[in-house]
């Protein structure tokens, strides 16, 4: 009887610990995860991996369509003008569509020409920044430990 009473409060305390990092989760993310923060997040971490690759030269600049996060970062960009954001009022203006516009140019330019390298980079990471200037500033800081510093 005692050994059913204490499985049964440690299976209560245990699910009132879930409870609560179900609610710290959603404190942390008050507004939810739309198709553009979840695109975002996907091509920073895309974009990370290609940084690294970069910084230690392990960039085969022969072999560049088989490197999939290069892919991945061509395919993923052409999405940033049709995702959904959190703030519908977003995509009110063309203003966001031009900033996307430019980003899509700039990765263009440091991936289909073959120019991988650290300007033409840094060149598409700023594209980056300038749009978060203008729309989402919360988020510069975390884009901002992509640049390569020389």
């Amino acid at each position: 009887m005692f050994n059913r009473i204490f499985l049964i409060s440690v299976l209560i305390l245990l699910n009132s610990c879930i409870e609560k990092d179900k609610k710290i989760v959603k404190q942390l993310n008050p507004n939810g995860d739309s198709e553009l923060a979840l695109l975002m997040r996907e091509l920073y971490d895309q974009t990370l991996i290609i940084k690294s690759e970069i910084v230690t030269s392990n960039i085969n600049f022969n072999n560049l369509e088989k490197f999939k996060y290069f892919d991945n970062l061509l395919k993923n960009r052409i999405y940033l003008d049709q995702a959904s954001p959190t703030d519908k009022s977003l995509k009110k203006t063309n203003i966001y569509s031009d900033f996307t516009k430019k980003y899509n140019y700039s990765v263009a330019k440091f991936i289909d020409n073959k120019n991988i390298s650290k300007e033409s980079y840094n060149n598409m990471i700023n594209e980056c920044i300038l749009c978060h200037n203008q729309f989402c500033l919360g988020a510069i800081k975390k884009i901002q430990t992509l640049r390569i510093n020389d």
